[in-house]
């Protein structure tokens, strides 16, 4: 069986209203997922299933349009691509002083990275780790400027350094 955690983007405050993480996990045990467990209330559930990504994302998609959001968006990671980027850590020092502001950008699929991203023409430094983008924003994730949707040409969603250890932590011993 596979260890997965799914991550919503644009799910908060507003969207609790609709959608509360403690129902998504109780829809998510009642479609057949594994000892589904909500790890902080950002949209961030792991779960273990023996179905493949691809159908995985599918029903955890399903389950979220049916709270009535059709504008969340679900990324699918897997156990071990989660233990390449926390094994990686691409800026080591950042991720010690700094995690929150060290941002994990997840995508649906690793692509040829632009090197307009992986080299900005601003303070960042980003790195590339599989489907995901590391980015040490240091002053700052809300001081940046560096727009990596429109550098990819494709959309993500992000946790920074301190979400990702958590959920690696509480995927780890699955």
């Amino acid at each position: 069986m596979t260890v997965y955690v799914a991550l919503l983007r644009a799910i908060g405050p507003i969207s609790h209203a609709t959608m509360r993480p403690a129902a998504l996990r109780d829809k998510a045990e009642e479609a057949g997922f594994t000892d589904p467990v909500n790890y902080l209330a950002t949209g961030n559930l792991i779960f273990s299933s023996s179905k493949p990504v691809a159908a995985v994302k599918q029903e955890i998609t399903g389950l979220v349009e049916g709270f009535g959001l059709k504008t969340s968006e679900v990324f699918i990671a897997t156990k071990s691509q989660i233990k390449s980027i926390v094994e990686a850590d691409p800026f080591p020092e950042a991720s010690k002083d700094h995690p929150a502001s060290v941002g994990v950008c997840f995508f649906h699929k690793a692509m040829d990275w632009p090197d307009t991203l992986l080299d900005p023409r601003s303070p960042e430094k980003v790195a590339a780790v599989g489907a995901a983008v590391v980015i040490d924003y240091g002053k700052g994730i809300t001081a940046s400027k560096l727009n990596v949707e429109k550098l990819t040409g494709a959309r993500m969603t992000q946790r920074n350094w301190n979400t990702v250890l958590g959920i690696w932590q509480r995927m780890e011993d699955r």
